[in-house]
């Protein structure tokens, strides 16, 4: 036999209930209706409290708050961070940035040493420039070896996301940039500032 709430029953199902619905928008009140809604389902199973369609009612809202909640959580810590995280064109213009610099340390280490650095290890141990994958973009270097001459890329790990554009940089000093990976010394300049 089924009870909704009869006189003299006490108020757990009613404060089930009453967890379980804000608990459709905050994860912690679900997750404590569900629990106490499923220990008031247990002990009206055993018969030491009356069943109630009320705690049934909040355990069902317990459970769709649970899963209403994990889906926001995961929106929370996966898709915020693209939504709030660096502009496309900040990240473009650090990755330039890096190109240019990559580009100066070039010059210092030929000057230097006669030959461009084959790695950004070279380039860092020498401390003319670290270089690292960062503000979404993720930096190639060729240095052929006969030919005195190099070619530096940066692709965006997230294309659309984390950058539109690829650019390009060699010996010359040129910035280029494309929307294809190809991005070669024929492809469009940028123009920097005091460039």
């Amino acid at each position: 036999m089924i009870v909704v709430n009869p006189p003299g029953l006490s108020g757990r199902p009613r404060l089930i209930l009453a967890l379980a619905i804000p608990g459709l928008i905050f994860l912690p009140l679900a997750i404590i209706a569900t629990v106490m809604a499923s220990r008031y389902r247990r002990d009206s199973e055993v018969g030491r409290l009356p069943q109630s369609r009320v705690a049934r009612l909040g355990l069902v809202l317990g459970g769709a708050g649970i899963i209403t909640g994990s889906i926001n959580l995961f929106a929370i810590v996966y898709l915020l961070p693209v939504l709030i995280g660096p502009s496309i064109g900040v990240n473009e213009a650090e990755a330039m940035s890096t190109l240019l610099d990559i580009y100066h340390a070039q010059s210092n280490h030929i000057r230097l040493t006669g030959n461009y650095a084959a790695s950004f290890a070279v380039l860092d141990e020498r401390g003319f420039v670290s270089v690292k994958d960062h503000a979404g973009y993720r930096f190639e270097l060729v240095v052929p070896q006969i030919v005195k001459e190099f070619e530096c890329r940066a692709h965006p790990l997230k294309p659309g996301l984390s950058g539109r554009m690829h650019f390009y940089i060699d010996h010359s000093g040129v910035l280029r940039e494309s929307r294809s990976p190809e991005v070669n010394r024929e492809s469009a300049r940028v123009d920097t500032p005091g460039g």
